[in-house]
């Protein structure tokens, strides 16, 4: 997948679950708000570390970092995390 057609697509994603959850969860009423939290992080297995946790092989170098995005949904119930994995 072309990478510019990422940051469009996790906007329209962004947009589509505000618009679905801000109704939903009581946004009238004065004592409840949204709030939106994004985060980023290298979740690039360490150098040493068995591939897939359980498998023999270990991770000899790294070729690619792997990254982890993601946003939480903060209202009056429990967060909402989204987050996607890059492999």
């Amino acid at each position: 997948m072309n990478q510019q057609l990422l940051p469009p697509l996790f906007a329209n994603l962004i947009l589509s679950l505000l618009i679905i959850l801000i109704p939903a969860s009581g946004f009238a009423n004065e004592k409840s708000s949204l709030q939106i939290a994004t985060f980023a992080a290298d979740v690039t297995i360490p150098i040493g570390h068995r591939c897939m946790g359980i498998l023999p092989t270990k991770a000899k170098k790294i070729v690619d970092p792997l990254e982890a995005r993601g946003l939480i949904l903060v209202g009056s119930g429990k967060p909402v995390v989204l987050v996607a994995v890059d492999w």
